[in-house]
């Protein structure tokens, strides 16, 4: 937490000791160091940052690219140059190097651009195009895209005869941005979506939709859908973030009981229990006969119950929804672990085990109720 204070902080005084943490053994602890060098923008730290490009884990290596990258100093181009060539790395390689604006960096960027597909491709499209127009400012540009040439035109745009085209052709523009703007949100929501769900299992795979909801997230602040998917992605990447992102949803669209109970059990995450309260609520009017995310509201219900001391009503709404998706199976047996019912608690999660996907927290909630370290966490 102290170096991720001296991050926020961004005074390069700092930044001693923080490069001692970017050598820690544990890889969790390298990446925080890193990223706050980087907001640090200290320049000292570049041979460091440049030594864990080649990490084992690539975690640590996308961290020191991302670092490289918000320091900017042109000693990174060549080693940023290499990393292109390291899968994992590559999308956010050429970002970094977009940003230090090197024109060594041009031809590398247009070669992994070409060998790249799907999200890959995009990222490294727009890190590119950044890269060229860059290299362009310093050119020297013809007269007629000078000033001069840009007035000329504007007079004969204001000629009388010609103002009618202007203005249609202006309106036409507002129209197709609209437009591509709703074509782009679409393919936002619809790309975060197929990251998130098919590939939340694999760390490689979060750490790309992580990459395309943060960015998605700043270009669409508004939309629920991609904001609550990057509440979610959070978990893996900044826990503590979790509860204002989910917040954030809510405040933008609290008529959607289906968003509601999504977000309820983020805000349940951050422990933020006023605003679990209001989302519970606020879906409970809404919900109709049919509702697809019933188990889920029933299990907010009952953990909200629970804390009412209405345990009778608690116990009921927990193991209805847990009958109806196992995954609820968590809240269930932290509830009969809660109230000393150890046995009924692991029996609980040994049966959830034979049916989800994702057993990390039952297997981790389960070991501390065998060890009869669950209440003292």
């Amino acid at each position: 937490m102290a170096v991720i204070a001296l991050g926020q902080i961004g005074d390069p005084t700092g930044a001693p000791a923080v490069r001692t943490e970017a050598s820690s053994r544990y890889a969790a602890d390298q990446v925080i160091a890193i990223q706050a060098l980087g907001k640090m923008r200290d320049r000292d730290s570049v041979p460091l940052l440049i030594q864990r490009l080649h990490s084992k884990n690539h975690s640590v290596r996308v961290a020191a690219v991302d670092s490289l990258g918000d320091i900017r100093d042109r000693a990174a181009t060549l080693p940023l140059i290499e990393a292109l060539d390291d899968p994992y790395v590559r999308p956010a390689a050429a970002v970094a190097l977009a940003s230090l604006g090197d024109s060594r960096a041009l031809e590398p960027v247009r070669l992994a651009h070409q060998s790249s597909e799907g999200l890959a491709r995009r990222r490294i499209g727009r890190a590119l195009a950044r890269l060229e127009a860059r290299s362009s400012e310093q050119e020297p540009v013809e007269e007629e895209t000078s000033s001069g040439g840009a007035k000329r035109l504007l007079a004969l745009a204001l000629e009388r005869w010609l103002m009618p085209f202007v203005l249609m052709t202006a309106a036409m523009w507002d129209a197709i941005k609209v437009k591509s703007r709703k074509q782009r949100l679409a393919e936002a929501a619809d790309q975060g979506k197929r990251l998130f769900s098919s590939h939340g299992n694999k760390r490689a795979y979060e750490r790309e939709a992580f990459e395309f909801l943060r960015c998605a997230v700043c270009e669409f602040p508004e939309d629920t859908q991609i904001r609550l998917l990057y509440a979610s992605i959070l978990l893996a990447f900044r826990p503590d973030d979790v509860g204002k992102e989910a917040a954030k949803a809510v405040e933008l669209s609290s008529d959607d009981p289906g968003l509601l109970v999504r977000a309820g059990h983020l805000l349940a995450f951050a422990r933020r229990w006023d605003d679990v309260r209001s989302c519970v609520a606020r879906a409970n009017e809404l919900v109709e006969p049919g509702f697809v995310l019933k188990e889920g509201l029933d299990s907010l219900n009952g953990i909200l119950a629970a804390m009412d001391h209405e345990y009778e009503r608690a116990e009921e709404l927990l193991r209805s929804a847990t009958a109806e998706n196992q995954t609820h199976a968590v809240d269930l047996a932290k509830f009969l672990a809660w109230r000393n019912r150890d046995a009924e608690a692991l029996e609980v999660i040994d049966e959830a085990l034979k049916h989800v996907e994702y057993k990390f927290s039952l297997e981790r909630l389960r070991s501390k109720i065998a060890e009869g370290s669950f209440m003292a966490d």
